[in-house]
Parts: structure tokens; sequence; C-alpha cells
């Protein structure tokens, strides 16, 4: 089925910083045109295949795209081929001793023979043969400075691999949040790197202004994100402004996204604290 589309919609053209005396950015009005396919099929499984994968990836190899599934009722991870669409293989993942692999939450192809399997406060990867290559631990905790808590994927949400640096971008849960402190001068992190040697790097990203005023007061803390063109783009369900940080160069700009059909900031009183 192919189908052409012809959208109006906002760019976020115009950058500024967010000033005290207003939270969100004034967007700037343009349009485009986008020319999209989509193509529709059934893939053909079997009695222990699932109808919906909620943790799946894609991955080519050579001419051959593969889906990949997480099959919580036989935790196994299935293989399915798009050429042939149907099931290709199943690899049995195990529960107990060293190849162990717990509940899974999102997976990420990042090589003809390497899984990477998010499971609670551990990332896992594994081989085609189920053996675990290796276990790195999503806890950081250092009492200098502001840069304890865990790295985990909220939502469920795609897992993000940088292939040039060999690492993962997560969201960070910072112990300062859970624990009630909102120091603007030294602002939680909330975003790290974790490289396939444990490294971590953490990204210089916090909350926005209008998180700090309300201490925390917010419907929702975790933000949501995605990688584009070596930039982080981000933002929160508790006001309209998206954020796009540079991760070459370190910058940030921050970008109007009002909208006209939707409510543009959470339901509450701004009221500024004074100190």
């Amino acid at each position: 089925m192919r189908t052409s589309l012809i959208l109006l919609s906002v760019l976020f053209l115009g950058s500024c910083d967010i000033k005290k005396s207003d939270y969100l950015v004034e967007n700037r009005m343009s349009s485009y045109s986008l020319n999209s396919s989509f193509k529709e099929f059934q893939l053909l499984g079997d009695s222990m295949t699932l109808p919906y994968y909620a943790q799946m990836d894609v991955w080519t190899s050579g001419n051959v795209e593969f889906l990949y599934g997480y099959n919580h009722t036989t935790h196994s991870l299935d293989f399915f081929d798009l050429n042939q669409r149907k099931i290709s293989h199943q690899i049995l993942l195990e529960s107990d001793g060293p190849d162990a692999v717990d509940r899974i939450y999102q997976i990420k192809v990042i090589g003809t023979n390497s899984i990477a399997l998010l499971q609670g406060l551990k990332m896992g990867l594994i081989n085609n043969d189920r053996i675990v290559l290796q276990n790195i631990s999503l806890v950081h905790n250092n009492s200098v400075g502001n840069r304890n808590g865990y790295f985990y994927n909220y939502n469920d949400v795609k897992i993000v691999y940088q292939k040039s640096s060999k690492s993962f971008i997560l969201h960070f849960m910072n112990e300062a949040v859970k624990e009630g402190i909102f120091n603007p001068i030294d602002p939680p992190i909330i975003f790290g790197e974790v490289n396939l040697l444990a490294n971590i790097d953490f990204i210089p990203i916090s909350y926005p202004e209008i998180f700090f005023d309300r201490k925390g007061e917010v419907a929702e803390h975790m933000q949501n994100y995605s990688v584009y063109n070596g930039k982080l783009i981000y933002g929160f369900t508790f006001e309209s402004n998206i954020y796009a940080f540079d991760l070459l160069s370190k910058d940030r700009k921050v970008y109007g996204g009002k909208s006209s059909f939707v409510q543009n900031m959470q339901d509450f009183e701004l009221t500024k604290n004074v100190s």
C-alpha cells in the first residue's frame, strides 16, 4: 500500500534561552511536504510465536532483513525473515546458570552475532548461540557530585546505540530527584552514555527551569528522546518545548513546540518560588 502525504506542520526553526518570565518558547510556522510509502504484509509464525512483540528490533544481514522479537511466553528470541515473511528460527534463552537472562525490557541488535538485552539494572550482551558475552551493571554510585543513581530505559522505548562510540544512550534516574533535592546550581544529570567496557560518560543535560521552580512537582519526571544526525532531541510531558543537544559540540538549543490542538503545559498554577 502506497500513500502520499502532504503535511502542514511546525518547523522548529527559531531557538532562544528560556527566560524566567516565560517558560515556553515561541515557535515559527512553516510548511513542508512529505512523501511516504508503506508496505503492509503478514508474517507467518507458528504455535509458539506471538501476535505482537513489545520488545523488538530490525537488523539487516546482507540482503536479508530480520525482525528480532522477545517472546515472553517461551523466554526466547524469535527471528523473522522479512524477505520470506516467515519465522526463521528461535533462540531459547537460559533462566539459570552463567548464561541466564532475566526479564527483558528491550532489545537492540548491535552486530551479526551480538544482541543487547536490557534487563532491569543491567545490560546483557548475548550471541546467536545464546551465550552471555557480557553483563554491564547500570547502577552508578559516586559520593562526589550529583551522580548517584541508575540507568534504564523509561517506558520501554527503543534503545539508542551509538555505533561510532559503541555506547548506549540511556535515561539516568538520579537519586537526588528521588530524594526530592532540586538544586538548579548543581542540577541532576538525566542522560548518560554507557559503553561496552562499562565506562560511563554523563551528558550535561538536566531538567528545564519550570521543574526546579515547581520543586519537581510535575506529572512525569522522565523525558522522551531520540537521536538524529548527531543531536540528542528530547522533551518533557509537562511542557511543549523541544530541546536539541549536539553530542559533538555540546551545544544546546531550545525550540518552540506549541500546538493549537493540545495542552502545551501541565495544568498547574505557574507560581515562582522566591528564594
